[in-house]
């Protein structure tokens, strides 16, 4: 699975280029990317976990500075509402927020993931497979 993000809609050509077994290949497919896409918001924060887990990579590696991965991780956290080594999450009642300005993103968040999984969950499977579709130029599993 690879994570990305894209802007606007149109059809996308993508090619991933690997090496299987001491051999190059390349898998190539095309596909629409839509303007919007609501089955699934709780892609977003998978998005920002493989973010959290690639700053902390090249920071272990010593490709990205401590306090630069420190804050970008952070900024991931808060804005996607996770909890990492350098955020976490508290219980506040509703008072408490608004008395300090605590804008309640999470509350909104947690709102449009359920109703998005209580829609799915009255629905068929949707297979969203570009390669169904679209078989990529080479076999997903080489023969």
């Amino acid at each position: 699975m690879i994570f990305g993000r894209y802007e606007g809609e149109g059809r996308a050509t993508v090619s991933l280029n690997a090496k299987l077994t001491g051999e190059d290949k390349t898998y190539t497919t095309t596909f629409d990317f839509p303007a919007a896409d609501t089955d699934n918001p709780e892609i977003e924060r998978l998005w920002a976990l493989s973010q959290i887990e690639q700053i902390e990579t090249k920071q272990d590696i010593g490709l990205t500075p401590v306090g630069e991965a420190t804050d970008a991780i952070t900024q991931l956290g808060v804005n996607y509402q996770l909890v990492t080594d350098h955020t976490a999450m508290i219980v506040l009642d509703d008072a408490i927020f608004a008395k300090r300005g605590i804008e309640r993103r999470n509350q909104a968040r947690t709102t449009t993931e359920i109703t998005a999984q209580s829609a799915r969950a009255v629905q068929p499977v949707k297979t969203t497979r570009s390669t169904r579709r679209n078989p990529p130029t080479m076999p997903l599993r080489p023969t």
